[in-house]
């Protein structure tokens, strides 16, 4: 048979419109067509990768050599027994595509699938675009701030780094929502990145992503998770922070824009601020811990603004499971500042024991009927100091409580609202407040015996103006149960203190405390001691309306008992007149006579001295 080639498809020899059909083709010619046909196909597209850059031919070849530059190999289905001796090489398993770990390569696959040996993919290229700098492969690359604003790389460079850049690192994704899957080793890589820039640089993260184990930030790396949350994964090592900032052989002097923590239920602290200096939190918010909410520890100079946490909370109508040593806010470094919070159902609100800290407008409250689902953990201290030098202005605590109302308020059983312990000297408590619940936690009633008590101090040079009253006006339709034991109890050596606006309801309500105020003085040589109590009102009558106790030597001791604007001459001579010794000054209007009435220390006189 022969063939006819021509130098193109262009000259092939087809057939025109007068060609007869009435001759036929033989056999042999129209093979001979069809191979002129085929050879000139491939003259013109080209033949064994021809270098002709319009064949298609060479289109494939680029193409081929593109995929090998950007690292491009086909995965294959995972088998077992598998060998394996280049890093780039790739399997699918379970959906996802995995790339050979370098440091296990070369090797042979067991009988299951070692995670070991693999690293999950996004996608099948291992060059540049699955690289840590990937995004050089579309023009751009991080690196210090460019000279022009004006450049797409300056841009690029000034935006947050985003954990997602950062998720080929995860390995561990039991199911497809990524609050399930470990993001902590994306979250370790990109802390060391950031901490190499030596620059403050904020990590944004945006969704749900989880951790098994503690996240550590430091120098200055901070985190922004405001349209986010940091999830704790089942199993987490308790009493570890799920989110730590600075570690004992490094500082933290980052600027975290909102952090989000869920602790997911577990005895767990939310964020740690460990050996920071100066560092800015605009934002902090937790939820579901049974432990710990917000701890700082070593470290000094911090500013955490607009705290806000619960305890741990399981369904709608389901209790708090909190634990009752938990603790809102345990801050234990010194010379920082907190501003606005709002921390509810912990054993313990807001625990203070380092010094010269300041606390501003906190509210911390308990849950304690148990019929409205809220608690089985009461609120056994509302605030408890035990630094020095540290002020509170402007903090509520809400519905303290005790583990059990036939005991005595204690450190162990709890009872307190405000407690300044003893080595709380020189503490400030301006305008704060304690609501006091008039039901014991889990809806029982109360026994008569020991009650709360609003505040109490064991150290003087406090400068307190605080508010003590009962939930009254607020709950509805319930049983009332009067008479907390004491409203303040303040044990007083060497300084002053005063103390103002001690209040309960009026308007002819049963008094809420049996006593208002309790003095007690135990210093042994109390030079210049002094004491003021001034604007107190008390639903009348009480039990007492101070009760002073006294155990000194010594001969400075003063008592100024409040001025209560107005009383008659029966409740002068029956209230006021066992209260008061030779060393007190005080003065009321008498309604019986109206006119002022002073007491001289031996008896009641008007402004002329005479007695009355």
């Amino acid at each position: 048979m022969t063939t006819n080639f021509p130098g193109g498809i262009d000259d092939f020899e087809n057939p025109t419109g007068d060609t007869s059909q009435a001759k036929p083709r033989t056999h042999s010619l129209q093979h001979s067509d069809a191979n002129d046909a085929i050879v000139a196909v491939q003259t013109k597209v080209g033949v064994d990768d021809s270098s002709d850059a319009a064949s298609l031919d060479f289109g494939v070849r680029v193409l081929r050599s593109s995929g090998t530059l950007a690292g491009l190999l086909p995965p294959v289905s995972y088998v077992e027994g598998l060998a394996v001796d280049v890093e780039k090489f790739t399997v699918v398993y379970q959906g996802a595509v995995y790339q050979a770990n370098p440091a296990a390569v070369p090797f042979e696959t067991g009988f299951t699938f070692d995670p070991a040996q693999w690293r999950i993919l996004e996608g099948v290229s291992t060059g540049a675009l699955g690289s840590e700098n990937g995004a050089s492969m579309v023009g751009y690359s991080r690196s210090l701030p460019s000279a022009s604003a004006t450049s797409l790389d300056a841009m690029f460079d000034a935006m947050p780094i985003n954990l997602i850049e950062y998720q080929h690192y995860v390995s561990s994704r039991p199911t497809p929502d990524p609050a399930t899957w470990d993001w902590a080793p994306a979250f370790d890589a990109a802390a060391a990145y950031i901490a190499g820039l030596g620059q403050p640089t904020t990590l944004r993260v945006k969704g749900r992503v989880g951790v098994a184990r503690t996240v550590v930030f430091v120098g200055a790396a901070g985190l922004d998770t405001s349209e986010g949350e940091v999830v704790a994964l089942p199993g987490f090592a308790a009493a570890t922070p799920v989110l730590q900032f600075g570690k004992n052989a490094e500082l933290f002097t980052g600027y975290n824009r909102e952090i989000n923590v869920d602790c997911a239920n577990q005895r767990v602290v939310a964020v740690q601020l460990r050996n920071h200096r100066r560092s800015f939190t605009p934002r902090v918010r937790f939820r579901r811990t049974t432990y710990v909410g917000l701890e700082a520890v070593e470290g000094f100079g911090s500013n955490v603004q607009n705290v806000s946490g619960s305890a741990s909370a399981k369904l709608s109508g389901d209790p708090i499971n909190a634990d009752y040593d938990s603790i809102g806010l345990l801050i234990r470094s010194s010379d920082c500042s907190f501003g606005t919070g709002d921390i509810s159902c912990f054993g313990t609100g807001l625990q203070v024991i380092g010094n010269n800290n300041s606390f501003h407008d906190f509210h911390v409250w308990g849950a304690y009927q148990r019929e409205y689902g809220e608690s089985t953990c009461p609120m056994l201290f509302g605030i408890r100091n035990e630094g020095q030098a540290n002020t509170f202005n402007g903090c509520i605590a809400d519905s303290p409580s005790m583990l059990n109302y036939a005991s005595a308020p204690s450190l162990s059983n709890g009872g307190y609202g405000i407690i300044n312990r003893a080595n709380g000297f020189q503490s400030k408590f301006i305008g704060c407040n304690v609501f006091v619940p008039d039901r014991r936690p889990l809806g029982e009633s109360m026994p008569t015996g020991n009650r709360i008590i609003a505040f109490q101090s064991s150290q003087a040079t406090n400068w307190i103006a605080c508010e003590a009253t009962d939930y009254t006006d607020l709950v509805l339709n319930q049983q009332r149960y009067q008479g907390n034991e004491l409203a303040v109890s303040v044990v007083i050596s060497r300084a002053e203190m005063r103390l103002y606006s001690v209040r309960q309801p009026l308007f002819g309500r049963k008094p809420f405390f049996s006593k208002g105020i309790e003095f007690a003085v135990n210093y042994v040589d109390p030079d210049e001691q002094a004491a003021t109590f001034g604007a107190c009102g008390f639903a009348m009558p009480n039990r007492a309306l101070f009760q002073i106790v006294t155990n000194y030597e010594g001969d400075k001791q003063t008592v100024r008992l409040p001025r209560i604007q107005r009383g008659n001459t029966t409740f002068r001579n029956s209230t006021l007149t066992p209260l008061l010794t030779s060393s007190d000054s005080y003065t009321y209007w008498d309604t019986s006579l109206g006119k002022p009435v002073f007491w001289s220390g031996t008896g009641w006189v008007d402004a002329t001295g005479a007695a009355v």
